[in-house]
């Protein structure tokens, strides 16, 4: 994983397009790792509620859309999909017929990522118009958990990516064999850490919101090395008083 050549990031300003959006986010490699965050101004990635659902806008919302998109497949922690109320994930009307043209499936696939196997029903609930689930484990996963899954999705939408713990290295490698090249994790904070510690992150996407909160909180890396990294600014977007930043991540320093 390189910086990319020397050029001043691209300063663009709303109203937003869908037009924009694709010029803005496309990826710039066949295989790229995103990571898609918010934070307010001062740095937390929760609202009071701990939630990043009420610190986001609609600008957010829409470049959400547009990296799920843009994303073979979506890989989310377990902790975060309890917390934010995740289902199997949809793809709104207007990014369809981009999706389907480049090959892609209607709706993204959602990984779901956990040691225990603990995967809340709500996300095993089959629908017809929601993309596949599949869940990363280890191979110290409980079997009762493991069987328990199978049953609910198939063998063949369990990934053992880890001894101990899910790999990020280990659980991109199996997604790149499905054919799945552009990958986007929407976290939480401590699986960004743990994917920024492995080297695996291409490009953070992160919206800053013009809140202060103050008090403590989370950022979007917990738990992650106090290594020194950098990162090279892509683009700017600005939507009214949100700032919508691309970074292509160095490796540690």
């Amino acid at each position: 994983m390189g910086m990319s050549s020397d050029r001043a990031p691209a300063l663009t300003r709303g109203p937003l397009s869908q037009q924009a959006l694709m010029d803005l986010y496309a990826p710039p490699q066949e295989s790229w790792v995103r990571a898609n965050f918010v934070s307010t101004m001062d740095g937390r990635a929760t609202g009071p509620d701990g939630l990043s659902g009420s610190i986001n806008s609609p600008a957010d919302k829409a470049v959400f859309d547009a990296l799920r998109a843009f994303s073979d497949v979506v890989v989310v922690a377990s902790g975060t999909i309890r917390a934010e109320g995740y289902t199997r994930l949809n793809t709104p009307d207007e990014w369809v017929e981009m999706r389907t043209a480049a090959g892609r499936a209607v709706h993204p696939p959602l990984v779901v990522v956990t040691g225990s196997g603990d995967v809340p029903d709500r996300v095993l609930e089959e629908g017809p118009d929601f993309g596949d689930v599949l869940v990363a484990l280890t191979e110290q996963t409980s079997q009762d958990a493991v069987d328990r899954l199978t049953a609910r999705i198939g063998k063949d939408n369990i990934i053992v990516a880890g001894k101990d713990r899910v790999d990020a290295a280990t659980l991109l490698a199996k997604l790149r064999e499905r054919g799945w090249t552009q990958v986007l994790t929407e976290g939480g904070p401590t699986l960004l850490g743990a994917w920024v510690d492995s080297g695996v992150i291409d490009e953070i996407d992160l919206t800053v919101r013009p809140l202060a909160l103050g008090g403590e909180g989370p950022s979007i890396l917990t738990g992650s090395s106090e290594a020194l990294r950098e990162a090279r600014l892509l683009s700017v977007l600005s939507v009214e008083d949100d700032l919508m930043l691309r970074y292509q991540l160095s490796v540690s320093k």
